[in-house]
């Protein structure tokens, strides 16, 4: 039986819940720090992703090494400001 890598994985679960993707208006991606050591492409999973919904914003981001973080918790107050507002 032949295995799918990670990437492969994810692109078809990108597939199977479009609704989801469609309707979202963020994805997090995380514990990209570990990017190196499996078979994923973060820019393949964002342009699919952003294929089912091009207005979708993506954040990859790890919590061990804080990469993207900042980013996500930017936008994240910028929408809590926009709901005050």
């Amino acid at each position: 039986m032949h295995e799918l890598g990670i990437a492969q994985r994810i692109l078809d679960i990108v597939r199977q819940h479009v609704p989801e993707f469609r309707n979202a208006s963020v994805r997090v991606i995380n514990k990209i720090d570990l990017l190196p050591y499996v078979d994923c492409d973060l820019g393949t999973l964002t342009r699919h992703a952003c294929q089912v919904n091009p207005a979708l914003t993506v954040f990859g981001t790890s919590c061990t090494t804080r990469a993207g973080i900042p980013a996500w918790c930017e936008w994240l107050e910028a929408q809590v400001a926009v709901t005050r507002a």
